[in-house]
């Protein structure tokens, strides 16, 4: 336990010092920083499953790697050293992971903040670094703290990370639960520490939900009394801090020094440049070792082949399991559409009480450690006889999608026009011809947007898949961690390409048909279908 609580500690802290760049970037300096910091972010969190991450990581750092060059040119390492394994390359991958996350949900509550206020600070006679700190800051700590929250309960529930990137005696608690259930057979014991690490979870949620961090995190509009007292007492807290008169004095001296301005302005840029090449290395890596001629796993590759994709495509065990994953994501993206519409009706249109309380209960498996729900599951299945089949391992996916479908449907339904539906209604359409004549239509990016998130979720699941596997079912993540773990080869690096490739054509074809929708809604365009054309001098005349 200890040992998962200080890796959760040091991801989150970095995470936060890394992440906190990235959200002052989107939200100061302009579209063109916004639109490059997005697409740097969502590359690696829609391309790079945790295992094409580990395999891109655990090259990187080896000894001979790319990443434990520079350090020992630098003077860090000594030669025949490497960076894996050790708690620092576990930190290193986990931050990866963690920083689209915190930066998203962070910038989510800074971008709505009202400019006035620091501007106001500015003209009362506060410099731009006491208006940031008085006016600025302070609106954004619910949505840090939240982004924090998540990262830790995040960290908690990480497998393969820590099995492959730590050392033997920094073992955390999901390695001991999927040793429990894998090598020993002990489900009484696996059972008994995942509610060890659940009761640490909510231990920390029932704490911070009194300072009213939760609704920044679930947006629950029940609770908007206690998130804007909870509010209230973090600022008056930060107030009292940065109020104090050492405070002042300092702010006052750093921000009268112009170098003081010019070289945090240089480093910031830096930091962030940094940050997009660190958020581009686990992708640039596992592409590059795919297309290595030899059988070593080495970045840069000794020369370009194909070899490996061709040994991925003529190998019936990575064949069958790659079938075994597409048949359960086409399964569990089906439903998790179908049931997140129907979430998605419920909590927009729906008129019940607890709605809140509804809506953070679909998207816990996002929150909680998905290995808490994954060993629930795995139990479940057993007892219903559905253990290591295609329907027991599509129910846990469903589970873990099922989030995505319904904040992507949510967001549609929420812009969506129902005095169509009730016009349809009053001509007497029914509920069928209405779904598909109305809903249907208007909500089909959405939907796809739905279904590529949750076939990609179920494609790249491992932990559960990891449970309910067996000899004759394995999907290819869990194939491809046994390729990291008894023989590593290329063709691993290989199926990291394929789930690339993947994510990356499911990233285009949702680009493009919400810009085909962008321009079919356009108002000019519907603009010049609806004007008359202008009429023939001819018939004027006549």
């Amino acid at each position: 336990m200890k040992n998962s609580l200080v890796l959760a500690a040091y991801a989150t802290l970095y995470t936060t010092i890394l992440g906190l760049f990235l959200v002052y970037a989107m939200d100061r300096w302009g579209k063109k920083w916004q639109i490059a910091i997005s697409i740097s972010l969502l590359i690696p969190l829609v391309t790079n499953g945790e295992l094409v991450r580990v395999l891109a990581w655990m090259i990187g750092l080896s000894p001979t790697g790319p990443i434990t060059a520079v350090a020992r040119f630098f003077g860090f390492l000594h030669a025949g050293e490497g960076l894996a394994p050790s708690l620092g390359a576990v930190v290193l991958g986990l931050v990866h992971i963690l920083l689209p996350f915190f930066v998203f949900v962070v910038y989510s509550t800074t971008r709505g903040a009202d400019a006035r206020i620091e501007k106001a600070a500015v003209l009362m006679g506060g410099n731009k670094l006491q208006a940031f700190l008085y006016a600025a800051l302070p609106a954004a700590i619910p949505g840090i703290l939240a982004g924090m929250l998540l990262a830790f309960m995040m960290t908690l529930g990480y497998y393969a990370t820590p099995a492959l990137l730590g050392n033997p005696q920094d073992t955390v608690l999901p390695v001991l639960i999927a040793n429990q259930i894998k090598l020993l057979g002990d489900y009484g014991q696996a059972a008994a520490l995942g509610m060890l690490l659940l009761g640490v979870i909510l231990l920390f949620i029932l704490a911070l939900n009194k300072l009213g961090v939760m609704q920044s995190l679930y947006g629950d509009p029940s609770s908007k009394d206690n998130g804007k007292a909870g509010q209230s007492r973090m600022s008056n807290y930060w107030c009292s801090l940065v109020c104090s008169t050492p405070v002042q004095r300092v702010t006052a001296v750093v921000s009268g020094f112009k170098a003081f301005r010019w070289t945090s302005y240089a480093l910031a840029r830096l930091v962030v440049l940094l940050l997009l090449l660190f958020l581009a290395v686990p992708l640039i890596i596992s592409l590059g070792a795919s297309f290595t001629p030899t059988e070593l796993l080495t970045f840069p590759p000794q020369g370009i082949s194909l070899r490996w994709y061709e040994t991925f495509f003529s190998d019936p065990v990575w064949t069958s399991s790659a079938l075994n994953s597409l048949i359960i994501a086409l399964m569990s993206a089906v439903v998790s559409v179908v049931f997140g519409a129907l979430a998605a009706a419920a909590l927009t249109r729906g008129r019940f009480k607890r709605k809140g309380a509804l809506f953070a209960l679909l998207i816990a498996p996002l929150v909680i450690p998905w290995i808490v729900p994954a060993l629930g599951l795995y139990f479940e299945s057993v007892s219903l006889g559905v253990a290591f089949t295609y329907t027991g391992i599509s129910i846990g996916h469903v589970v873990l999608a099922l989030p995505y479908s319904t904040l992507v449907l949510s967001t549609a339904l929420r812009g969506f026009d129902w005095r169509l539906d009730l016009a349809a209604r009053m001509s007497g359409a029914s509920l069928g011809r209405r779904i598909v004549d109305i809903y249907i239509p208007l909500l089909r990016p959405a939907m796809l947007s739905a279904f590529l998130f949750s076939f990609l979720t179920s494609f790249t699941e491992f932990v559960f898949a990891f449970f309910m596997s067996d000899v004759h079912l394995k999907t290819l993540p869990v194939q491809m961690w046994e390729g990291l773990t008894f023989n590593v080869t290329p063709t691993v690096a290989a199926a990291g390409g394929i789930f690339t490739a993947l994510a990356l054509v499911a990233m285009i074809i949702v680009g493009a048909w919400q810009y085909m929708a962008t321009r079919r809604l356009s108002p000019k365009k519907n603009l010049r279908r609806v004007t008359a054309p202008p009429q023939d001098s001819s018939v004027l005349s006549s």
